[in-house]
């Protein structure tokens, strides 16, 4: 009996598309109509245009800092430091492909990032260690203040998530800092 049903929905989305003024299979389409009122509505976001536009510029940051990560980590003295910009490049780009996600969520369309150009700048190791630290403090405020201004729950945990993210790589950062200070 449920193949037979799924057999005429399949034939009744060909119909639909061919001839939709006509009506060969009523019970599929009831059956349709039904399990739509049972969904919810899903609410209009008046301010889906500005989250956008911060997940965008969100996006954009991430992706920059990924990939300084990514350059310091191919200059760092140790293994252990290497080890650690890996996981923070690999990190941001989990967290990338997150923010891509919401921000389809919230705005119901794909947002693709422009594809870098250039190269990362190259700085001596402890200079490019400051400069990482400095980057993922600038984006704990941006997180921060992304998650006071939205007023989408599950957006606000996530923006709050990569915030507490970003302040454990700087303390990270801070820590091999201070290491290779003292060397």
């Amino acid at each position: 009996m449920e193949k037979e049903k799924q057999n005429y929905r399949q034939w009744d989305l060909v119909w639909q598309r061919v001839a939709p003024e006509l009506n060969p299979y009523p019970e599929v389409r009831q059956a349709a109509a039904a399990a739509r009122q049972a969904e919810p509505d899903i609410p209009d976001c008046p301010d889906a245009p500005a989250e956008g536009q911060t997940l965008r510029d969100l996006m954009q940051t991430e992706q920059e800092s990924r990939r300084a990560c990514q350059a310091c980590a191919r200059c760092a003295p140790t293994p252990q430091a290497r080890r650690l910009l890996g996981e923070m490049a690999r990190s941001k780009e989990a967290r990338l492909r997150r923010l891509m996600s919401l921000y389809y969520v919230t705005t119901g369309q794909c947002f693709r990032l422009p594809v870098p150009v250039g190269q990362v700048e190259k700085l001596p190791w402890c200079q490019g260690l400051r400069r990482r630290y400095l980057e993922e403090m600038c984006l704990v405020r941006q997180y921060r203040q992304a998650a006071a201004e939205t007023e989408d729950l599950c957006l606000r945990e996530a923006l709050c998530a990569f915030a507490a993210s970003s302040r454990r790589f700087a303390a990270a950062l801070l820590r091999l800092l201070e290491g290779n200070l003292l060397a």
